[in-house]
């Protein structure tokens, strides 16, 4: 299992809360651990939950990192992130950009790629798996 994936990020919420009994993590998944959703440490971070905003730091740095290595392998011209976390949260795109610019080989005049969500939405993965039937 990858480590900038919702996954990981519910992974690392769910071992960062059991270590914090305050963190509003418990309350967003009803003290449930099983039921926590990389929506609920979205939100718990945006809420100032500071449990739920390390873990959130640690995930889109990871993301930045891959996207930085991508960037230096093939300079693609955009990169296109699709899900419900970059299309409502255009704050992680900024920082992602931010990021491949300050850690990108030649930084800005090498060439970085613009980032973007996907125009579909939450809902491009989707439907580019039923664009290939």
């Amino acid at each position: 299992d990858s480590i900038a994936s919702f996954p990981a990020l519910i992974r690392s919420a769910k071992e960062a809360m059991l270590s914090d009994e305050e963190s509003l993590l418990w309350e967003r998944c009803g003290k449930n651990p099983d039921a926590l959703t990389a929506d609920d440490v979205i939100r718990a971070a945006g809420d100032g939950d500071e449990c739920a905003a390390a873990v959130l730091h640690y995930y889109v740095r990871c993301l930045c990192t891959g996207i930085t290595n991508i960037t230096n392998i093939f300079r693609p011209d955009r990169i296109v992130l699709s899900g419900e976390i970059f299309c409502e949260n255009r704050e992680f795109l900024k920082e992602i950009d931010s990021f491949i610019k300050r850690k990108s080989f030649g930084g800005t005049e090498a060439g970085v790629p613009e980032v973007l969500s996907a125009e579909a939405g939450k809902d491009a993965g989707i439907i580019g798996a039923a664009e290939l039937i």
